[in-house]
């Protein structure tokens, strides 16, 4: 189906895909902004009276998946990595998760901030400061491709979560 719909979501703005990323623009029309509601207007672009299309690199890592050992500083790489198609999951700290779900601007309780960075990635919550929650870690790898982390040089292999424990578990993991 090469209609104008054909890859937008039910009820998604024109000129939203649907994995939620913007299609290329030949003019730019004020729309309401999906997660911030209409007390937020911005200025989205989108393609007129022509078919929209997925994004030319979507499904590139279809297949593939992720786990994302990152905190809220390391979210870019693997929603770059979910936005090609990977399988991401985010391991979240406990008590309550990600920092940035509590983030402002805020709709019905959910941070935008977090929102935008996570979408597309399933979570879980693991204290890696636990014998069990290492062990929960390591129960995954060999069901991954790519671990993605951001702490400090030596906390994982601290850990026990370093890329030569991982190695000897997945051969062909990629860190």
């Amino acid at each position: 189906a090469a209609g104008r719909g054909a890859w937008r979501s039910p009820g998604s703005p024109p000129g939203w895909g649907t994995n939620g990323v913007m299609v290329p623009s030949r003019r730019v029309m004020a729309t309401q902004d999906p997660i911030m509601g209409p007390e937020t207007s911005r200025s989205y672009a989108t393609w007129q009276n022509e078919p929209m299309s997925p994004p030319l690199l979507a499904g590139l890592l279809a297949g593939w998946t992720v786990l994302d050992l990152t905190d809220h500083r390391g979210d870019v790489g693997p929603y770059v990595l979910a936005e090609l198609g990977a399988d991401v999951i985010k391991v979240e700290q406990p008590p309550h998760g990600d920092p940035m779900r509590a983030q402002s601007p805020r709709k019905n309780r959910r941070s935008g901030s977090f929102i935008q960075q996570n979408r597309g990635k399933r979570s879980l919550c693991v204290d890696l400061s636990q014998p069990e929650g290492v062990a929960l870690v390591r129960s995954l790898v060999p069901h991954v491709d790519i671990v993605v982390e951001n702490f400090t040089p030596g906390v994982m292999a601290r850990r026990g979560l370093g890329y030569e424990d991982l190695s000897a578990l997945n051969p062909k993991l990629i860190m």
